[in-house]
């Protein structure tokens, strides 16, 4: 993945699909829409349910655009 993806350009079904890509499960698509839409985070680093090594894998290829 060259580029950073911005998390809030993503539909559902490309969010699934970015997650499975990275080899996590698909219930950390739900995790991560909740952050972005539900609970308005600024960055990744917010998002606590997500382990720091998971947070930090998700800051090298994704981003969210405010």
């Amino acid at each position: 993945m060259p580029d950073k993806v911005d998390l809030r350009c993503l539909t559902w079904e490309e969010l699934e699909r970015f997650v499975v890509d990275l080899g996590w499960k698909r219930y950390r698509a739900m995790q991560i829409w909740q952050w972005v839409w539900a609970r308005n985070a600024a960055d990744i680093a917010a998002m606590t349910d997500l382990s720091l090594g998971d947070r930090e894998r998700l800051s090298a290829v994704a981003y969210i655009d405010r």
